[in-house]
């Protein structure tokens, strides 16, 4: 990134993280229909992508180089420093989803959140699930786990349901 930045300036499209990134994971599909199928099993939900005139454009160099630093410094345990221990987080992934590592990166986040003493963490890789796992064929069961986990999280606490206060 830096040394297109230098050639080619920083508000024009990358012309490298997109083959690395978008196209290869396009390319790692078995028998895929479109390069974005990556982002989900369901066609419908991939043509819609498509059709969309604000997904799929180009991001600058400027952007891509936002986006690295972002993931490196977010990496960075002290990154997690003023996050309360006792957060509820859930995480989410996909087994096929080439932009996760298959769902390693989920599982990496997992450990390390629980090795800093994250108390009420709990994460799921569901199998067969790619990118945008609330655009895929299974959604209705990660929504409704999802919803499980969110109704057993607030009744502790005594919110409860969010029906009418």
């Amino acid at each position: 990134l830096g040394w297109e930045r230098m050639r080619l300036g920083s508000d024009v499209p990358s012309r490298l993280l997109p083959k690395l990134t978008f196209q290869a994971w396009g390319k790692a599909v078995p028998n895929h229909r479109t390069l974005f199928d990556w982002l989900s099993r369901d066609p419908v939900e991939v043509d819609k992508y498509i059709a969309d005139p604000l997904c799929g454009w180009d991001a600058s160099v400027s952007m891509w180089r936002d986006v690295v630093n972002l993931a490196l410094y977010a990496g960075r345990e002290s990154s997690f420093a003023g996050v309360r221990r006792d957060l509820f987080v859930n995480l989410i992934g996909g087994e096929k989803d080439p932009a996760s590592d298959y769902g390693k990166a989920v599982h990496h986040l997992a450990r390390r959140m629980d090795k800093m003493g994250f108390s009420n963490l709990v994460s799921k890789v569901y199998a067969d699930t790619r990118h945008e796992s609330l655009n895929e064929v299974n959604r209705d069961i990660i929504m409704n786990d999802f919803a499980a986990w969110a109704d057993h999280t607030l009744k502790p606490s005594g919110i409860g349901p969010l029906h009418g206060s």
